[in-house]
């Protein structure tokens, strides 16, 4: 197996966790709602379990999504742009998001070890350390950088999108 290949593995895997994620929260949710409603109580934790499984599946979600196409465009100028014109703003946006991505990572790591330096901790009905809710995000940061930096150096360049199923 290549690298290319075992990345694309991983991020296949990350993608899957936070889908099986949004599927367990919405179940929690209604188990939430239910023990409240029938049992005059909820549960302690399923707030807390939620909000950081949100964190985590947001950045574990958008590589994949990234990769796949599937994440925010707004492409209504592409659309309305020659083709040759529509690739050239489609690379220049893969340069601005690798560039935001990666300094985003690096302040990411930043404040993920200052955090861990400093000890602190998230106290909720869940405590945790605040560096372990933080790391995912200069990972699935550093993960979308890759993806934008896949895009700018594939062999057809980055293309703008294609509608025609629309």
């Amino acid at each position: 197996m290549t690298w290319l290949r075992l990345y694309d593995w991983a991020l296949s895997i990350l993608g899957g966790f936070a889908a099986l994620f949004l599927l367990a929260a919405a179940i929690g949710i209604g188990a939430d709602v239910a023990t409240r409603q029938f049992a005059g109580t909820n549960i302690p934790w399923m707030t807390d379990v939620i909000e950081y499984g949100l964190v985590f599946s947001t950045f574990a979600a958008a590589p994949w999504l990234l990769r796949h196409g599937n994440h925010i465009t707004i492409d209504f100028v592409i659309l309305a742009t020659p083709d040759r014109v529509a690739r050239m703003l489609a690379r220049a946006a893969n340069l601005i998001g690798l560039i935001v991505c990666t300094i985003l990572t690096v302040v990411g790591v930043q404040v993920t070890l200052q955090s861990a330096e400093r000890g602190s901790n998230i106290v909720k009905a869940i405590a945790m350390p605040e560096w372990a809710l933080l790391a995912v995000v200069p990972v699935g940061l550093a993960l979308c950088a890759i993806e934008f930096a896949r895009r700018l150096l594939s062999s057809d360049g980055p293309s703008a999108p294609d509608y025609e199923d629309f």
